[in-house]
Parts: structure tokens; C-alpha cells; sequence
């Protein structure tokens, strides 16, 4: 699915994940109902569908809603983690390196080690939760599981781009609901165990006198808030929260990725879209769980769930097993495997970015080149995938499971996960603070964690230490020891140490240049995640866009916490009411309802706002269906009188060029460089040239659309041969680049390059992804910036006595023209090419570099890109006529000035005077008619 999202991106969009222009703009223009879905998408972990039923079934009715309550409130306050990074720290990457720019290196490592910490647990909160579920419902051995899950995620996080990420979230976030949905309606409506809401009421009822949930009130009923236990595990889950949030490079990177005025919006939608997950889909399938344990088609009838099975999470698969049999292991299977896969990509991306500039580019290689930073992030990638599965493995030898590690998690790292924070948000945050309290947090938090449950448990081991209560005495100490210590040392000790370090270090100052102050040209790579990570996704924000959206994200937040958080769950929990069927029948119409506008956020709001590119798509694939059709007609109608390309004696080879096309120029450029500097034993080959005046629609004639070249551009190279027959067999290549091999194969070899072959092919490559037509008008009227029309097409198109097979042809040319001239000058294709340029030009400049510092005289190095051993190549020759060509447009900027001295230098040679006969690239009306022209 991600390469196919890809590639219909690449093919009918604007946008290419082989650029880094999409990865620079990516967020800027995804719009705020997908970027809704994304959050909603990547922050539905395994554990917020078995966890949260866990929950309900575990202290009954007010588990979902606490799960809820707690998990949305980080979403929220993340709108405000946007706002703070786009005012202060624009150009930032991962949230360690604010803190390097800010505090040093110290507590650079320092917060390194925590998101690294962090990353691993969460991946295997993910990982080994989905793993035991996968291995319960299906019978696939765990530990390959552990294995199977990461590794496909890696392959296709390797293989996607940002925006495919976001479409795939999406994709992922709609199969997630129309299970959630499916499970909802059967529970409510269709099964005929349960079939209504107030059948479900009693039996609940039942399930309370049967199998009584220890502390709750109403001895100990499924149906009141009055649970003291789940109200200390809804602290935990507050604590783990900001931890798995706070701590976790997938979300800070994607409010880093987000442009602030949109990201509050979607931060805000995102948090509600996302509450009706874990609140209906509990609500159904925790308490469902104990409503159905007394029914036949429960798996494991007539006892209910071990603490064990509970602690996997199995109460929602049991539920849906109980429900729709083996279709609703396989639903259950397949919900699992979206929220998953979603969530490990995000932390794989995470890592990966952490790994390539956190450690690579700050510690070992500062001035790694892009090839090195693509080649890290993937290894980074993979490594860490296998880390992570051995990981879980190992958790699952010794028998822990997924609630055990959410329940403890905030132990472990809860002491860096307020200050964090407070580094970006708290102005006084001091860098002894920063660096110390963290480490006070986490090991106060170990030690209360570990004297509780020796105290209440008697014993430490894996059940006692994942006890609710016992785990929450670390997780609050650990949490709220890193605040206290975070401001009691601010206090103390306000010194900051970023500044100081910057003014003794270059690195730290190139560092913090570049996080405090987004940098003003990105050099793409051409691969996702560096693209992505190096990229400024926004310049400061404007102070009164940043006023107002820090307000509303305030206010939202605050009437949030108010209502959501404090108000509605503590005054059921205070009032000890156990729900009567009529307020639990309106308890689960809500929570069913709040499931369909969650829906409608993720799905429809995505769709109405992508309604005009969508259309695009459609149109798109329809001209391409239509164009591979008349082609596949136009060559079986040519393939008789065709042959290809012969290098043995006879007649001149027939070059169809135009003075001022710029391909035409490449391939004569490549022969007259060949023909100077690389003849071979075959001497020079015989070739006439032929005109195609393109100013007089030549190249829409007749005999050239239907015999030689039905896209109707030049270079076309031609060669007629007769063998005694009467009719000629005709031997034809279109291409610049085929063109250029050809002769360089037949007749100057040097042109090829030699050892260097597979560098000039992936160059040329490059060359030739570029449109160049976008890079050859400055500055395009508003018309052009809409669509440069083919007045010539639609003048023969509208003729009625031309032939069917012309008509057919020229439709044909007609589709190959809006597919890749038409829209060439709108302002997003003109921005993509430059960032095509700027890739190819790093490269060149690069390679130029290399192969004229390995010289120590002028004489050695010559003037050619691979230096004066080599001579001039193919790539030499279609490199300057490119650079040429942006130099005549007065766009010489978008060169690198040595590169930019390179090409000018070879155009002073012959061999550019006799292509050129010192004429630019472009035509103007200096030159008067081209057909006029004595020398073209």
C-alpha cells in the first residue's frame, strides 16, 4: 500500500518523495483533517485498545473514560509544544538538540539517553503487545512475532515518504474504525447474547454478583466510578502519559513538522477524534468482556479470564471472539495489526532521526555528507528494529507483559519527562536543573518503587513490582521529584551553559545557529527521513499569529482539563453512583455516538478537504490509460517499418534537432565532445542534421507524429536503410541520453566515463528528472503560472480532414503535453525543480571537489568534472547544458558559483561554439527566425 501511495503521488501530484521539496513543504500543506487523522493514527497504540479494555473489565465502567481523559489531555497539550517550538526554536530537528543549543552537551546526552529509553519501551509496549495478542488469537509462534512486526515496519518506513506516512495513517485510521464500529453495533444491536443495550445492562448486573470487582462500591459492581484502584491506576496512566509523550521523539517531531496555525487546529480535533476511540471501544469490548463471560461462545467458557490472560490484554479479543466468532479474531487481528504498524513507524522514523543527527552528525561526522546521512538513517532504522524485537523477546521470556511495562514505565524515565518540558516552556529553566533533576527523579522513583513492594508485597518480583499501586508510588515519586528538583535548582543554580559552550565551540555554535534560527536553503538528499529531518518546516511564526494560537490553545486546554479531567469522572467517582439502566443506556449512546463523530473527523474531513487533488488523481490515471492506448496503436501501426540501431557501414544517421532545444543541445554537445577528445577506431560517424522548427509546429506534422516521434519533441536520431525491397526499413531513437550512449558505445567510448560509468548514469539520471522548462523562464506571467497553453494542438485538433490516425496522434501528443509541459511554470512545479536542481548541483559540486583536490596542478586536474585522466563524459556534456540553460534565464543564483565557473569555462570551448555558433541556449528575437538561421 505505501509503494502504491507513493508511487500514484510521485506520478499525478507535485509532490515526490525522491525530493526533498516535498519533505521541505510536506507539512505545510497537508491539511489539518489528515494531519487529525495522522494524530488520532499514530497515537492509537495496541495497548490504547487492549490496555483500555483492560481497564474497563478490570474496575469497571469509568476505565474508558479515565483512559480517555488522561491519554487526549497529552494530544492537547502538544498544541502548545507546536507553538512553543515554532517562536523559539524554528529550525529544529529532535528535542535534544534545543537542549544542546540551550544547555549543552551534558544534558544533551542526558535527554538522549532518556528519548532513547523512552523509544524502547514504547516500541515494546507496541511490539509485544500486538505480538501476544497475534500469538493467542492465531496461534503464531510470540517470539517471531517480535521479529515479523518490526522488520515489515522498517521495510516500509524505508520505502515511504512523509506525506505516504500520512496517507497510510489515514488508511490505517479508517480500518480502525470501521472495526470499532463493527464490534459497536454487534454489541449494541445484532448479537444474540447481548443484541441491546439494556441486555447489556443486566448483564453487567450479573457479572458484578458473580464475579465482583475487588474495591469497587456496590459491592463491588461493573457499573460505578467508584473504584479506588482504577483511580489509582488513572494516575499512572497520567504519569506514563507524559512520559510515552513528553520523552518521545514521534510526537515532538510531528508538532516540529507541523505549521503552528494549522497544527492547533488538528492538535485540537486530533484529541477529540482520539477520546472516542479508547472510551466506545472500552466501553464495548472491556465491559463487554465480563457481560459475555457467562455465555457459551466465550473462549474460555464457563471460567473467565486468568490475571495473566487480563494482563496480555486478551479481554478485547475474547470479547470479539464471544462476539463474531473466528471473523471477529480476524477483525480483532487486523485492528491490531493497523494500530501497530502505524505507531512502530512513527517511533522507527523517531530513532532513526535521533541516531543520524543526535549522534552521527553532532558526535562523529559534523560534516557528513548527504549520501552518509541517508545511508545512517537507514541503518539506524534497521538496527534498531532488531534491537526492539530482541527486546521484547526477551520481556516475554520472562514473562512480562504489555500492561506491566505501561504500568512501570513512568518509573523509569518519569524524572526527565516534566523538565523537558519546562526547558522549552519555563524561560527560568536553569541547565544545572536540567541536567541534574532528571537523574534524582529516576532514581528516587526506583527506590520508592522497589521499598513499596517490598513493603506491601512482601516479596519483588515481576507480579508484585507490577502491581498498580506499588508501580504508582515510583511513577508519582519519580515524576514529581524531577519537577520539584527541576525548579528548587533553577533557584539555586540559574547559570545556562548552551551560550557559554557555543562561544568556545564551533560545533556547539554551529548548532545552535542552526536550531534557534531556521536556515535559509535546505540541501536535499532525495531520502524521506533526512529530507524530512533536515528540512525547516517553518520560519518563526509571526507574533500575532503566535498570540492568538497560543491563546487558543490555552483556553482549549484549560476547559478541557476542567471538564474532561476533573469535573465530569471525579464527580461520578465522588458521588459513588452506580449507573441505573436508563443512565447507562444514554452512558453508551454517548460513547457510541462520540465513536461516529470521531469518524467523521478522520475519515470525511481528510477526503472533503483532498477533493480537488483526488480529482486530479482520477483525471490523471484516466490520460494515461487513454495516452498507453493510442501509443500501443501508433507502434504496432510503425513496428513493421522499424529496426533498431545498427553501428555497421552505410547510411548518414539523421539527427531531427532544434537550435534552442535544450536536449537537442545535450546530444550535440556529447557527439562534438566525443569527436574532439575520445574518437575511437571508427573514426567520426556520418551525420546530417535535420531541422525541426518546434516555432513552426513542425514537430506536430504528419510524418513526424505517426513515423518518427508521437511525443513530438527532438532530439530524434534516424536512419533509412534499403535492402532491395521496395519499402525502407527505418531505424529511430528518441532521447537525448539514448542518443548520447549510443554514440558514445559506437564510437567514443571515452564519452561513457569509463570506472565511472555507474556515477555518470545515476547523474544523468538526475539531470533528466528535472524539468527544466520550469527553470527556463524567470519570471512567468500570471497567465503561464496557470497553464501555458499549445495554441498549434488545439488548431489541428479542431481541423474535421485530417486522417485517423493523425487525430489519434496528436491526442496522444495532447496528453503527453498537460502531463508534462502545461502546468510546468505553476509555482509548486517551479519550486520542485529548483529543489531538483539544488539536489543534482550538491552532487556535481561534490564530484567536481573531489576530482580537482586529488590534483596538485592545474594541468592534472583539467576542467572536466572527473578531472583531466578522464576527460570530458556524457554527464560533462548534459551538466553545462543544463547549467547553461538556468544561466540564460538569469537564474544563475540557483548554481553554485564554482559549478556556475565550470560550465562557463567549457562553453568558451569549440566544441560548445559548434553546437551554439555563439548563440545562448534561448532563443530571443535578436536572432531573428530560426529557420532563417545559416548555421543551426
Amino acid at each position: 500500500m505505501m509503494l502504491a501511495i507513493t508511487y500514484l503521488q510521485n506520478r499525478y501530484t507535485t509532490y515526490s518523495t525522491k525530493q526533498s521539496e516535498e519533505f521541505n513543504t510536506a507539512s505545510r500543506s497537508v491539511k489539518p483533517g489528515l494531519i487529525a487523522a495522522g494524530i488520532v493514527s499514530s497515537w492509537t497504540w495496541s495497548s490504547t485498545l487492549l490496555t483500555s479494555s483492560t481497564f474497563a473489565y478490570s474496575y469497571g465502567i469509568g476505565g474508558p473514560m479515565w483512559y480517555a481523559a488522561m491519554g487526549s489531555s497529552q494530544i492537547l497539550l502538544f498544541a502548545l509544544i507546536a507553538i512553543k517550538i515554532k517562536t523559539n526554536a524554528p529550525g529544529a530537528h529532535t528535542f535534544p538538540e534545543i537542549i544542546l543549543a540551550h544547555h549543552g552537551r551534558l544534558n544533551h546526552l542526558t535527554y538522549l539517553f532518556f528519548a532513547f529509553a523512552t523509544n524502547l519501551l514504547v516500541g515494546s509496549c507496541l511490539v509485544l503487545g500486538g505480538s501476544q495478542v497475534v500469538g493467542a488469537l492465531s496461534g503464531v509462534n510470540v517470539y517471531g512475532a517480535c521479529f515479523l512486526i518490526p522488520l515489515v515496519v522498517a521495510a516500509y518506513v524505508i520505502a515511504g515518504g512523509l506525506r505516504s506516512t500520512f496517507i497510510a495513517d489515514y488508511a490505517h485510521t479508517v480500518i480502525l474504525f470501521v472495526a470499532i464500529l463493527t464490534f459497536g453495533f454487534s454489541m449494541y444491536a445484532t448479537n444474540p447474547t447481548v443484541g441491546s443495550i439494556s441486555k447489556f445492562y443486566d448483564l453487567l448486573l450479573e457479572a458484578g454478583k458473580d464475579m465482583p470487582i475487588t474495591g469497587n462500591a456496590h459491592n463491588g459492581s461493573y457499573l460505578t466510578f467508584k473504584s479506588d484502584d482504577g483511580l489509582v491506576f488513572a494516575i499512572d496512566l497520567l504519569v506514563a502519559g507524559f512520559c510515552t509523550v513528553w520523552l518521545d521523539q514521534a510526537y515532538w517531531q510531528r508538532a516540529i513538522a507541523s505549521r503552528p496555525e494549522t497544527s492547533v487546529k488538528a492538535y485540537i480535533f486530533g484529541g477529540i477524534a482520539w477520546y472516542g476511540i479508547p472510551f466506545g471501544f472500552a466501553t464495548a469490548m472491556g465491559l463487554g468482556c465480563a457481560a459475555l463471560t457467562s455465555s457459551p461462545s466465550f473462549p474460555t467458557y464457563p471460567n473467565p479470564l486468568s490475571a495473566a490472560q487480563n494482563g496480555s490484554g486478551l479481554s478485547a479479543p475474547a470479547t470479539a471472539i464471544a462476539l463474531l466468532g473466528s471473523g471477529g479474531a480476524g477483525l480483532m487481528l487486523l485492528l491490531l495489526f493497523m494500530a501497530v504498524t502505524s505507531a512502530t513507524s512513527a517511533e522507527l522514523i523517531a530513532v532513526s532521526s535521533l541516531i543520524t543527527f543526535d549522534i552521527y552528525k553532532t558526535y562523529i561526522r559534523p560534516a557528513a555528507t548527504s549520501d552518509e546521512l541517508v545511508r545512517i538513517s537507514h541503518y539506524g532504522i534497521i538496527i534498531f528494529s532488531v534491537i526492539l524485537a530482541s527486546f521484547c523477546c526477551i520481556l516475554n521470556a520472562v514473562s512480562i507483559n504489555l500492561t506491566w511495562v505501561l504500568t512501570v514505565l513512568g518509573v523509569i524515565v518519569g524524572g526527565a519527562s516534566i523538565p523537558v518540558g519546562l526547558i522549552l516552556l519555563w524561560e527560568p529553566m536553569s541547565s544545572c536543573a536540567a541536567l541534574i533533576s532528571p537523574w534524582i527523579g529516576t532514581a528516587l522513583g526506583l527506590v520508592a518503587w522497589f521499598v513499596v513492594t517490598k513493603l506491601r508485597s512482601g516479596s519483588i518480583s515481576v507480579e508484585t513490582t507490577g502491581d498498580v499501586t506499588n508501580a504508582v508510588a515510583g511513577n508519582v515519586t519519580s515524576c514529581c521529584t524531577g519537577v520539584i528538583m527541576a525548579f528548587v535548582l533553577s533557584y539555586l543554580f540559574p547559570t545556562k551553559w548552551g551560550a557559554a559552550e557555543a562561544d568556545g565551540d564551533l560545533l556547539a555554535k554551529i548548532r545552535q545557529d542552526k536550531i534557534l534560527q531556521a536556515p535559509e536553503t535546505v540541501v536535499p538528499t532525495g531520502n524521506a527521513i533526512v529530507d524530512f529531518l533536515e528540512a525547516s518546516y517553518s520560519q518563526p511564526m509571526d507574533a500575532e499569529q503566535a498570540r492568538v494560537a497560543t491563546k487558543l490553545a490555552y483556553g482549549f486546554n484549560i476547559a478541557y482539563w476542567t471538564v474532561a479531567v476533573i469535573l465530569v469522572p471525579f464527580s461520578f467517582f465522588g458521588s459513588e453512583w452506580e449507573f441505573t439502566r436508563a443512565g447507562f443506556v444514554g452512558w453508551c449512546v454517548v460513547s457510541f455516538i462520540w465513536v461516529w463523530f470521531s469518524a467523521l473527523i478522520c475519515i470525511l474531513w481528510p477526503i472533503w478537504e483532498s477533493r480537488e487533488t483526488m480529482w486530479t488523481i482520477v483525471k490523471g490515471m484516466s490520460r494515461d490509460a487513454l495516452a498507453r492506448e493510442r501509443a500501443s496503436e501508433l507502434s504496432q501501426e510503425r513496428s513493421q517499418d522499424e529496426m533498431p540501431f545498427s553501428t555497421s557501414d552505410g547510411p548518414p544517421y539523421t539527427l531531427c534537432i532544434f537550435p534552442f532545444s535544450l536536449y537537442s543541445i545535450m546530444a550535440r554537445f556529447a557527439i562534438a565532445l566525443g569527436q574532439e577528445y575520445h574518437q575511437g577506431p571508427k573514426g567520426v560517424p556520418n551525420i546530417t542534421h535535420k531541422l525541426i522548427n518546434l516555432h513552426r509546429d513542425d514537430n506536430l506534422e504528419e510524418w513526424f507524429l505517426t513515423e518518427v516521434n508521437c511525443n513530438g519533441q527532438v532530439p530524434v536520431m534516424t536512419r533509412e536503410w534499403r535492402d532491395g525491397s521496395m519499402k525502407p526499413r527505418v531505424e529511430i531513437m528518441t532521447e537525448s541520453v539514448a542518443i548520447s550512449k549510443f554514440f558514445g558505445d559506437s564510437f567514443f567510448p571515452g564519452l561513457l566515463g569509463g570506472t565511472h560509468k555507474g556515477e555518470v548514469d545515476a547523474l544523468l539520471e538526475k539531470i533528466h528528472e528535472i524539468q527544466a522548462f520550469s527553470l527556463s523562464i524567470k519570471s512567468p506571467s500570471r497567465e503561464q503560472a496557470v497553464e501555458v497553453p499549445d495554441p498549434g494542438l488545439d488548431r489541428l485538433l479542431a481541423k474535421t480532414d485530417i486522417s485517423d490516425k493523425y487525430r489519434r496522434a496528436l491526442e496522444y501528443k495532447r496528453e503527453h503535453y498537460y502531463r508534462n509541459l502545461a502546468y510546468a511554470l505553476r509555482p509548486e512545479n517551479i519550486q520542485k525543480a529548483k529543489a531538483q536542481a539544488a539536489d543534482l548541483f550538491e552532487r556535481l559540486l561534490q564530484l567536481y571537489r573531489e576530482y580537482h583536490q586529488k590534483s596538485d596542478t592545474e594541468q592534472e586536474q583539467g576542467i572536466w568534472l572527473f578531472g583531466a585522466a578522464t576527460g570530458p563524459t556524457i554527464l560533462d556534456a548534459h551538466a553545462v547544458a543544463l547549467i547553461a540553460r538556468i544561466d540564460d534565464a538569469g537564474q544563475d543564483e540557483l548554481v553554485p558559483s564554482e559549478l556556475l565557473a565550470y560550465a562557463r569555462q567549457i562553453r568558451g570551448l569549440p566544441a560548445w561554439e559548434a553546437v551554439t555558433h555563439g548563440r545562448k541556449t534561448i532563443w530571443n528575437i535578436g536572432y531573428g527566425h530560426v529557420h532563417l538561421l545559416e548555421e543551426t
